[in-house]
């Protein structure tokens, strides 16, 4: 009868253990997930940055032609 009881306790501790391996893999993903979101959004902004660096480099020679026509 003992080892009876010890291969329940022995099933029920690994039928723990491959829960809480279960939900370690579920938080790992949902995490990964999330750095692959943050990692997205940077190279968006960088992206945005740049456009706007662009724009705003675009606008400068402008004002730039504009002073220069009126001061001749």
């Amino acid at each position: 009868m003992s080892d009876a009881t010890d291969f329940g306790l022995i099933q029920r501790q690994q039928k723990q253990i491959l829960d809480e391996l279960g939900e370690f893999r579920d938080q790992l993903t949902v995490l990964t997930a999330i750095c692959m979101r943050v990692e997205g959004a940077v190279n968006t902004l960088t992206t945005e940055v740049r456009a706007v660096h662009s724009r705003h480099a675009r606008l400068d020679r402008r004002v730039r032609a504009l002073e220069g026509e009126e001061g001749v």
